[in-house]
């Protein structure tokens, strides 16, 4: 018997079954549970059963939600509500829908008076609506390519936030911040 409490568990050589005698062609070593139901003939399992860090035990919340369940949460939360300003960028391009939008729409949309003014808009609209879904599909999917994509481009779009920086872009801040430590927790 190994370890105590919820760690405790029985190592059996495989080798050994009672019901073959010795002649098991396994050699390798399995861990049991004392049930009935999960016998040396119907289950072999190798299990690496370490404890939990004390970052993943306080923020665990009632229900047994941990910190990946949280993080898949946020990015799931985070790439959903950017389909309010990416589909009034493909839908509406200039018209207002949260907050705010007055004086950063000034800011952004001020020369409706271009041939590409709404393919252009479209098009940055369509952008984020795909890399929106690519995130919530590679975090749905366990795609970690995608996923450390996911983080490459918050990390890029903090970037040119901080770099180009005006005040009304200030909304989308913790937006980012909160998806791209997420999307961190889940690729590395």
């Amino acid at each position: 018997k190994r370890g105590s409490g919820f760690f405790a568990c029985r190592q059996v050589s495989v080798g050994k079954d009672p019901t073959r005698g010795n002649r098991s062609s396994r050699s390798s070593r399995s861990v049991q549970y004392g049930s009935p139901l999960l016998s040396p003939q119907s289950v072999s399992l190798t299990l690496a059963l370490k404890p939990e860090s004390p970052a993943t035990k306080a923020l665990r919340v009632r229900g047994g939600v941990g910190a990946t369940d949280i993080a898949k949460g946020v990015v799931y939360g985070a790439s959903t509500f950017m389909f309010l300003p990416a589909g009034r960028d493909v839908l509406a391009p200039g018209t207002e829908i949260m907050p705010g939008d007055d004086k950063l729409l000034a800011k952004l949309y001020s020369d409706t008076s271009g041939e590409g003014y709404g393919a252009m808009w479209a098009m940055w609209g369509s952008n984020w609506i795909l890399l929106a879904v690519m995130k919530m599909l590679a975090v749905k999917t366990g795609a970690m390519d995608f996923i450390k994509l996911g983080l490459a481009a918050d990390v890029a779009t903090l970037g040119l936030m901080f770099k180009n920086w005006f005040p009304e872009l200030m909304p989308f801040v913790p937006l980012f911040v909160a998806e791209t430590v997420a999307l961190a927790k889940l690729a590395l």
